[in-house]
């Protein structure tokens, strides 16, 4: 599917911070599939946040950005690892294998941590908007957060190379289909200037929600934000914390 970084971190950096999912396919285990469990540094909550990190990182960079975002923002947040990253290793890596594993995954906390729907969040960033819309299309839950988002990976080689190369790749992450099937509100933020995914991929797919959904969802294109520079308390916590004020620990920001 994609090329995973050098494993950053081992089971002997997270004692007893990481557990594992069994994944399922066929009536068959078929796997374990690892996540790490970030409970909120200070403050007790029972909204737990499912987090789906981006291409170049394995949950032991993505953690740092979820703690920057617990910080102002009360959550139990848990860390997928995608097959071929960290401790993940051995398996297929596949979209469809990813999907499997953060549908069983929803599953799974959901019935460990005895959650309702609105006790769940969902945050994808980047590839990690793929497994989160796939989730968003087929489970309820209080909200989906999608950070540069695209329509598709085909969608983003088409626009870096020719339509006929596109063409001969398969639809892998077919974000756009899964918007027209949304279930749960959404928070889509997204850079002006991402020169990866261009914005207009985060404007389509909003356009595309179901309009129950829509009107529940909110849009955010951030001013002079790229792909990966941000301003962190602007760009990423004030759209949160708007999107959910009573998870706020505190309201600094404005736009």
């Amino acid at each position: 599917m994609f090329s995973a970084p050098n494993p950053m971190y081992s089971n002997k950096d997270y004692l007893n911070c990481i557990d594992y999912a069994k994944i399922h396919y066929g009536g068959k285990h078929v796997r374990d599939a690892p996540y790490l469990i970030m409970e909120h540094p200070f403050c007790n909550t029972d909204t737990y946040l499912i987090y789906f990190h981006a291409k170049d990182e394995d949950i032991n960079y993505a953690q740092q950005f979820i703690y920057e975002i617990q910080q102002s923002c009360k959550f139990n947040a848990i860390l997928s690892e995608y097959p071929g990253y960290g401790i993940y290793q051995n398996v297929d890596v596949h979209d469809s294998v990813v999907e499997q594993d953060a549908l069983q995954l929803f599953d799974h906390i959901q019935d460990k941590y005895k959650l309702k729907n609105n006790q769940i969040i969902v945050f994808g960033r980047s590839i990690g908007t793929g497994p989160a819309f796939y989730i968003n299309s087929l489970r309820q839950c209080r909200a989906v957060i999608a950070l540069s988002s695209f329509t598709s990976i085909r969608d983003i080689v088409k626009e870096k190379t020719f339509e006929w190369v596109a063409n001969l790749i398969p639809s892998k992450f077919d974000n756009l289909q899964r918007a027209q099937n949304a279930k749960s509100p959404m928070l889509l933020i997204h850079g002006a200037e991402d020169d990866i995914v261009n914005k207009q991929h985060t404007e389509i797919l909003f356009a595309n929600l179901p309009n129950k959904v829509k009107a529940q969802s909110v849009k955010r294109i951030r001013p002079d934000m790229t792909h990966n520079d941000y301003i962190f308390e602007h760009d990423i916590i004030a759209p949160i914390q708007l999107f959910f004020p009573d998870l706020s620990i505190q309201q600094r920001f404005r736009y």
